[in-house]
């Protein structure tokens, strides 16, 4: 009678190298992933040149934010950022914090007190 034969073992440590190098390729590739997204703000209060530096120079105070465009006749802001350096809440809460209303949601209140009237 003979002997079944089996395939040859791999190594362990063969096995645990290949691994490692899938995982770091893995994890080397994610990284460099561009995620550029846009989104359109409603900023009801957007009706001036002045009221629109206001809101720019908010928003392009986040790293991350790559442009924003106010468009004054719809009262919105297009924001386009990498979403791997700033979440969209963050850009929300910097609208926010320099004192405007955006989508449906209070600008702070001393902040709105301190912006033109026109802002408000």
């Amino acid at each position: 009678m003979t002997k079944p034969t089996f395939p040859a073992r791999v190594p362990w440590s063969l096995a645990l190298r290949t691994c490692c190098l899938l995982l770091a390729l893995f994890a080397v590739s994610a990284c460099y992933r561009n995620e550029t997204l846009e989104h359109v703000f409603s900023v009801p209060a957007l009706s001036s040149e002045t009221c629109s530096t206001l809101v720019l120079q908010a928003v392009g105070s986040q790293d991350g934010v790559l442009s924003a465009s106010p468009d004054l006749m719809n009262q919105t802001l297009h924001v386009t950022f990498n979403s791997r350096l700033v979440a969209l809440k963050n850009i929300e809460y910097a609208i926010k914090d320099a004192g405007f209303d955006v989508d449906q949601s209070e600008g702070r209140p001393a902040a709105k007190a301190r912006l033109p009237e026109n802002c408000r």
